[in-house]
């Protein structure tokens, strides 16, 4: 089904030393290949503001 969802990501929160934004860079970095693989868009959903 073209419109289903294949893949899912979230921000790595594992290292308490890890700046958000170097975080939700490693994710969207993930998605990009994942959609470029699977020749698709892709979604990044964070659950803080500001940090787009």
């Amino acid at each position: 089904m073209a419109n289903s969802i294949v893949r899912a990501a979230w921000v790595p929160d594992d290292d308490p030393e890890r700046d958000w934004e170097l975080a939700a860079d490693l994710a969207v970095a993930w998605v990009r290949r994942e959609c470029a693989e699977q020749d698709a868009a892709g979604v990044l959903v964070v659950n803080a503001f500001g940090v787009e």
